[in-house]
């Protein structure tokens, strides 16, 4: 019996989505073909950058729904300590040390859900996965590549 991996979208999937027609439709197909999870970090990157009261309330709309059929990757504690220990290691610079923390949480609970992160970011989630172990793509993977 195959068990479907599954999947949580970073913030800057949905930013793409918003910025091209082609991209919001490939994200759409995916997410309708795979089990999709929402993190809770991303629901507050969405709400803390989205200026637009319209697209953010569009936006989230759309990931309580998926949340409601799927369920929320939420940290824990133990998810909380991991990043910081992965911070620690990674960003010893203050200036860095911001920019990368809720990177550092999203790989923490997405590596404890055991899923699969979808980033257009995959240089910084190559580097994070050296210290919390992760399995992250960039949009869109077959299923036989992750």
């Amino acid at each position: 019996m195959r068990i479907d991996p599954t999947y949580v979208l970073d913030t800057n999937v949905f930013i793409d989505a918003e910025e091209s027609e082609p991209f919001a439709e490939a994200a759409a197909r995916f997410i309708a073909t795979h089990s999709v999870r929402v993190s809770s970090v991303v629901v507050a990157e969405l709400i803390i950058g989205t200026r637009s009261a319209r697209v953010r309330e569009r936006v989230l709309g759309n990931l309580r729904e998926q949340a409601a059929v799927l369920g929320d990757v939420t940290p824990t504690v133990e998810d909380w300590q991991i990043a910081a220990a992965g911070w620690v290691r990674l960003a010893p610079g203050s200036a860095e040390r911001r920019s990368i923390w809720n990177d550092l949480l999203l790989a923490a609970s997405c590596s404890r859900a055991g899923a699969t992160l979808i980033t257009s970011n995959h240089a910084d989630f190559k580097r994070i996965a050296r210290h919390i172990p992760l399995r992250h793509a960039t949009p869109w993977p077959a299923d036989h590549d992750v």
